[in-house]
């Protein structure tokens, strides 16, 4: 966040999902997959994590950890509702000091979670309904008495997964979310500026300036609603051909994230920024919901075939290709911005249960930032006329006000094309050998 990086809070506003919103006793399992994934995963060049929440029959448990900087505690429980429904709830409050004795900065968390499980002989339905608030709080000091930040995150995230089983082994899976954030975060930090000619116009022109310069405390806030919609219709058809057995998937991916509320907000007066270096201009105050929002589609196919051998060796194979498209504008019916076409395929061969042996080649796309896309104004303030006499009733500057829109429509998705060649080697007792060769070349990044 911030043209030139000056605000330094995390927050979910740039992006992604905020790890720390997600308690760990409230996590049932984390599956990672290293190197390439396979073709349903996208927008990423490297490994993935999958977090899996609670839900279902929990037995009740309390939680507490107490140590010399965090105070948090759990609930949890889970129990059957009735025929085939289950209902699990959780609830987590946590607080901790980061430098307690040196600094007050502290972080806190509250997280709860409402599940739903229904479970028939076709067809599975799980509902969760969650909300967290993340705070971060580093208030000033006796040293940096106008050296200050905050920020707040409140969420709430409703999310649905079906599962349909059309056969004896295919099903048809489909997984869908929406979140809402509210933002409300500031920064503040002293800014020492020498006396020069200032304006405040929002739009081009001429018009008289003033003079401005000292020390002065910037305060920048943030107060942004980002929202974020996810969907994706899997279907899952094994079958038989060729004498082997197939693990065939296919899916349509649909995401659209976009924000709102005033956005990148301060006194124009007193600025973040002091320097002008020729190059980039000065930055005014930027609305979020101007912004158009980020829309992604994407088409995936992918197979894996699995043979045992009467030696007893196991050579594994799978195979996809996935197709991402950026879309223009802010629905999916837009024409594609760019498009990648991502062909991957992993290999593994077991001569034992000891010794695995793995290739893999592909290539990845990521999706390009909101901020990268569409990048903020620059205000170029230029200086017509500039005298500044020893008496402030003589002073006088008129300044012209120039708008860069710095647009970036040739900016796409970024290639990784991946290889990977490694082996595995258990010596027994949970210990292993593991070498891996891999060559990573991202392009337009």
């Amino acid at each position: 966040l911030g043209p030139r990086g000056e605000l330094t809070f995390a927050t979910a506003s740039g992006g992604g999902i905020d790890l720390r919103r997600i308690p760990a006793a409230t996590i049932e399992r984390v599956e990672v997959i290293r190197g390439l994934p396979s073709s349903r995963f996208g927008d990423l060049t490297q490994g993935v994590v999958l977090v899996d929440t609670r839900a279902g029959a929990v037995n009740p448990e309390m939680l507490v950890r107490l140590d010399a900087r965090t105070v948090e505690a759990t609930l949890l429980g889970g129990k059957r509702i009735g025929g085939q429904h289950f209902g699990t709830a959780s609830l987590n409050l946590a607080r901790t000091r980061l430098a307690p004795g040196f600094q007050d900065n502290t972080g806190s968390r509250i997280s709860a979670q409402l599940a739903h499980r229904s479970e028939g002989d076709r067809l599975t339905l799980d509902t969760r309904l969650d909300f967290f608030q993340v705070l971060d709080d580093q208030p000033p000091s006796s040293l940096s008495p106008d050296l200050a930040s905050q920020s707040r995150d409140n969420g709430l995230r409703l999310s649905e997964r079906l599962r349909w089983r059309l056969g004896e082994r295919s099903r048809l899976d489909w997984t869908a979310a929406f979140e809402g954030v509210r933002q409300r975060s500031f920064t503040q930090s002293p800014r020492l500026r020498g006396a020069m000619p200032f304006t405040n116009r929002l739009t081009e022109g001429t018009q008289d300036g003033k003079f401005i310069g000292g020390v002065y405390v910037a305060r920048v806030d943030v107060d942004g609603d980002p929202r974020h919609f996810y969907s994706r219709l899997e279907g899952y058809l094994p079958n038989r051909w060729a004498g082997l057995e197939h693990d065939v998937r296919a899916g349509l991916e649909l995401r659209r994230e976009w924000s709102g509320g005033p956005g990148y907000v301060f006194d124009i007066e007193f600025p973040p920024q002091v320097e002008f270096n020729g190059v980039n201009g000065y930055d005014r105050p930027r609305r979020f919901d101007a912004i158009p929002p980020l829309v992604t589609s994407a088409l995936y196919l992918d197979d894996r075939v699995t043979r045992i051998f009467g030696n007893g060796w196991t050579l594994s194979a799978q195979g996809g290709l996935r197709l991402d498209l950026l879309h223009w504008g802010s629905t999916w019916l837009r024409a594609p911005r760019d498009h990648v076409l991502q062909p991957r395929l992993q290999l593994e061969l077991a001569p034992s249960q000891r010794l695995r042996v793995r290739a893999g080649a592909g290539r990845l796309a990521k999706v390009p930032t909101l901020g990268d896309l569409f990048p903020a104004p620059q205000f170029y303030d230029l200086v017509n006329f500039n005298w500044y006499a020893n008496d402030p009733a003589e002073r006088r500057a008129i300044l012209t006000t120039r708008i860069l829109q710095r647009g970036n429509p040739d900016l796409m998705m970024s290639r990784a094309d991946k290889g990977e060649l490694g082996m595995e080697l258990s010596l027994g007792g949970g210990s292993q050998i593991a070498l891996v060769g891999y060559l990573d070349r991202i392009r337009r990044a």
